[in-house]
């Protein structure tokens, strides 16, 4: 039972028990006295946090999952002993399956609310009103339906 349910597992649960955390040290670190300042910190540390962990999950797969290559460089996954070049970069490697290209373009698609409100960020900086709240209310507000609705898909 719990291999049909493998996919949602790992593409649902674990990023939405991943971020609890996370959420928690970007809240945290916004409850000093200059919340600006303070938050951006936590901002970094969550940033630089996600993407330690999707290399280490990439790191992982690529080395764990290696197999010989035959002549042809298709990963030969028939064979008794699947791994016996165990450090060559030239002759083991992974299949790329349709599951790894739907999961390429769900990292894609991840990205549009992050970038509609950093180019709106980035389009302003030389502005008067940058950062009030007010400026950046209804970019926040597009970002934020943006990120619920690919959530949804």
């Amino acid at each position: 039972m719990l291999t049909k349910y493998k996919h949602l597992i790992g593409m649902l649960i674990i990023p939405i028990l991943g971020a609890v955390p996370e959420g928690a040290m970007v809240l945290f670190a916004g409850l000093g006295d200059n919340p600006q300042k303070t938050a951006g910190v936590g901002i970094g540390t969550l940033a630089g946090s996600s993407i330690m962990l999707l290399t280490i999950n990439w790191a992982v797969v690529l080395l764990g999952g290696r197999v010989d290559l035959d002549e042809n460089g298709n990963p030969d996954y028939k064979s008794d002993e699947r791994l016996t070049r165990h450090w060559s970069l030239t002759s083991t490697g992974v299949a790329n399956g349709s599951k790894i290209r739907e999961g390429g373009f769900h990292l894609v698609y991840s990205i549009i609310p992050f970038t509609l409100i950093q180019c709106f960020s980035f389009g302003n900086v030389w502005s008067e009103d940058w950062p009030t709240h007010e400026f950046i209310f209804w970019p926040a507000m597009v970002s934020l339906a943006a990120t619920l609705i690919l959530f949804v898909l």
